[in-house]
């Protein structure tokens, strides 16, 4: 077709948002059903009213659709935050952490240390990771929590 050549695995430009791109393809299925449950849990009722009001489509996605689904959507972006720091399997099949270290993540870092022999520097990764993973779940627990409780 005429395009030029792209390097996915092997530029440190591409390399990153193509890992990127592997981890969101891997994990829309799991997303969509969370948003899924979470639109099945919204009432009939309440859309029914809002169109007895007047409401209209646009209207009733902002004032009842995205609030009733708040909670499904803080649960998958902590969740999926999580997940990302805790990346290992990805970029250790795939580029090995390399070009040139542009994928190592936090996962991978840790195994590379603990591999190699350097295992004060992998336990004090863990440690960090851990404490990291710690924060983003109470941070999450705060999200998740109803303004109502």
């Amino acid at each position: 077709m005429g395009l030029p050549d792209v390097a996915w695995l092997t530029s440190t430009a591409w390399a990153k948002p193509t890992l990127a791109l592997l981890f969101l393809w891997k994990t829309t299925g799991f997303a969509i059903i969370i948003l899924l449950a979470g639109l099945q849990a919204v009432p009939a009722d309440v859309y029914e009213a809002a169109a007895l009001d007047g409401a209209s489509r646009r209207r009733q996605f902002w004032s009842l659709t995205l609030p009733l689904v708040r909670r499904s959507i803080a649960f998958l972006v902590v969740v999926q935050t999580l997940a990302v720091f805790q990346m290992f399997a990805e970029p250790f099949v795939v580029t090995q952490g390399g070009p040139y270290g542009s994928t190592t993540t936090s996962g991978l870092f840790l195994y590379n240390h603990i591999t190699s022999s350097d295992l004060g520097t992998g336990a004090a990764n863990s440690f960090l990771l851990v404490l990291l993973v710690f924060a983003l779940s109470l941070l999450s627990v705060r999200l998740l929590r109803s303004r109502d409780e």
